[in-house]
């Protein structure tokens, strides 16, 4: 059987000096799969944490990449901006109904970049998420545009399959 390893960890409690070298690092193994991503035509599915869309920007745009996916992203609306002038993707989660500062986030996405996910088996205030939790996302960003939750569910269809390039 095959071993794996997972790290997660936080940059909080790095130093300036040690942020940047992990970032740095991790931006280099990035570049590999989105070069092989590139070579094999697939989708780019990626979470990157606010303002370090600077540091996966350029590697997209190295390996032309367009319509990569930013997973569960939140950051500023220049960053918001920038990410949509490029054509990428951003997915929203039932985050939203946790963290009222992601809700508006998500508001104010695009609609022609928007995705949506549940992010299972994540848990939201200790329930555990299932893909039909994206329905009442759905519902939450077809009231805020004011589209029924049909023509809010095509539209995110009609992405995804941009997205997946189907």
């Amino acid at each position: 059987m095959a071993k794996s390893a997972f790290l997660f960890f936080y940059l909080d409690e790095k130093i300036e000096q040690e942020k940047h070298l992990i970032k740095q690092q991790g931006s280099e193994r990035l570049a590999r799969f989105v070069k092989v991503a590139a070579e094999l035509e697939l989708p780019v599915n990626l979470h990157v944490v606010e303002d370090d869309i600077h540091y996966a920007l350029p590697i997209l745009k190295n390996y032309q990449i367009k319509g990569a996916l930013f997973h569960w992203y939140e950051g500023s609306d220049e960053n918001l901006a920038l990410l949509h002038q490029q054509a990428h993707f951003i997915s929203v989660s039932p985050w939203i109904f946790v963290d009222p500062h992601y809700l508006e986030f998500a508001k104010k996405i695009p609609l022609d970049m928007l995705l949506v996910e549940s992010d299972s088996p994540c848990k939201y205030n200790g329930v555990q998420g299932e893909p039909n939790m994206i329905n009442p996302v759905i519902d939450v960003l077809a009231k805020h545009h004011q589209l029924s939750w049909d023509v809010m569910a095509t539209l995110i269809n009609e992405n995804t399959k941009r997205f997946l390039k189907i």
